[in-house]
């Protein structure tokens, strides 16, 4: 949900419903803490479903990282015509959570990296990944990102207040993205009206045709008027011009007398 003000004094909401393997944002932390992974298709998944989008069955072998005991798994991804390599370790210690995953591409030498480098033990026999480091390298160059976590809690309760969801005026449209619908809705979030086509917007994929431009134009296109307009500056410049030798020819006969 967001809110605009587009009159002083109003405020206007505008929500939406997504589905859960739907990508709201990069403070997740399950996706963080490599917990759950991102499809070839943009959307968010746990293991079990990432696996399903395999080219071949996953080889499966005993390895370590580190000096740790893990479960290195090599599976594929097709992407299009390309397709995206995973090698993913889990670590046996600590119930087979993730410990690395490096991703590979077959049409480029990118490498991205992942690793929880520290784990936590709220209770025991509860592990949770709580500092992942993150490499990409691109074009020869690597950048860095770390993310942690602290004041980590496990299975304790939850007020009832977290989950409820903010009062908005009652006639709000809903962007419903899992029925593909928009409605009206009420203060509490239940619909109130009929439902209509929910119109998205979808952007074009990139072709491999070469671009005949690599620079932006440094002129805007030009009005069917232009031409006009220069045409009648031509025709002005002629008729100076004529004007002017006819008076320079007129002036040399006056001084002949």
């Amino acid at each position: 949900m967001f809110t605009y003000r587009d009159k002083p004094g109003r405020t206007d909401f505008r929500t939406g419903r997504f589905a859960k393997s739907n990508v709201l944002g990069l403070c997740d932390v399950w996706s963080q803490m490599l917990i759950e992974f991102f499809g070839h298709d943009g959307g968010q998944y746990d293991f079990d479903r990432f696996l399903n989008f395999a080219k071949d069955t996953p080889r499966l072998t005993r390895a370590r990282l580190h000096g740790i005991d893990c479960a290195r798994l090599k599976m594929s991804i097709p992407n299009g015509e390309h397709e995206l390599h995973f090698v993913i370790w889990h670590d046996v210690a600590r119930n087979y959570l993730v410990r690395k995953i490096e991703t590979t591409f077959s049409q480029s030498s990118d490498q991205l990296e992942a690793e929880n480098v520290e784990f936590d033990e709220p209770s025991p026999g509860i592990f949770i990944p709580v500092r992942c480091v993150r490499k990409a390298t691109t074009n020869g160059r690597t950048s860095e990102s770390v993310t942690t976590l602290s004041d980590v809690k496990v299975n304790e309760p939850i007020a009832p207040s977290v989950f409820q969801l903010p009062a908005i005026s009652s006639g709000t449209m809903l962007d419903d993205h899992v029925s593909g619908t928009i409605y009206p809705v009420d203060g509490q979030w239940r619909k109130i009206g009929p439902e209509k086509p929910l119109v998205t917007v979808k952007l074009a994929l990139p072709t491999d045709e070469e671009p005949t431009y690599y620079s932006p134009s440094s002129r805007e296109p030009r009005s069917p008027w232009w031409w006009v307009i220069l045409a009648s500056l031509a025709l002005l410049a002629v008729g100076g011009v004529l004007w002017y030798r006819r008076h320079r020819r007129h002036a040399g006969e006056v001084d002949d007398e």
